[in-house]
C-alpha cells in the first residue's frame, strides 16, 4: 500500500468515524499534511471512487454520506 493510500483510508477513517462535520483544521493536524494535499485527496475519493465526502459549510466541517450520493 502506498503512502498516499493509506492516506485515502485515514481520512475516510476520520470522516466515517466522527459524530459530526470534520474541520479541514482537524484533517491537517492528524495527517500531517497541507490544506491543498487534503483538498486533492477529497477530489480524487469523489472522482475515482465514488466516495460520498461532503461539505457542510453551517457546521464548517467535511462528513462522510453515503445517503447524499445514492440520490445522485
Amino acid at each position: 500500500m502506498s503512502w498516499q493510500t493509506s492516506d485515502f483510508y485515514r481520512i475516510l477513517g476520520l470522516l466515517r468515524s466522527a459524530r459530526q462535520p470534520v474541520p479541514m483544521r482537524r484533517l491537517i493536524e492528524e495527517l500531517g499534511v497541507t490544506r491543498n494535499t487534503i483538498t486533492r485527496d477529497f477530489e480524487y475519493l469523489r472522482d475515482f471512487f465514488g466516495a460520498p465526502i461532503v461539505y457542510d459549510r453551517d457546521r464548517n466541517g467535511h462528513y462522510y454520506d453515503p445517503e447524499a450520493f445514492a440520490a445522485a
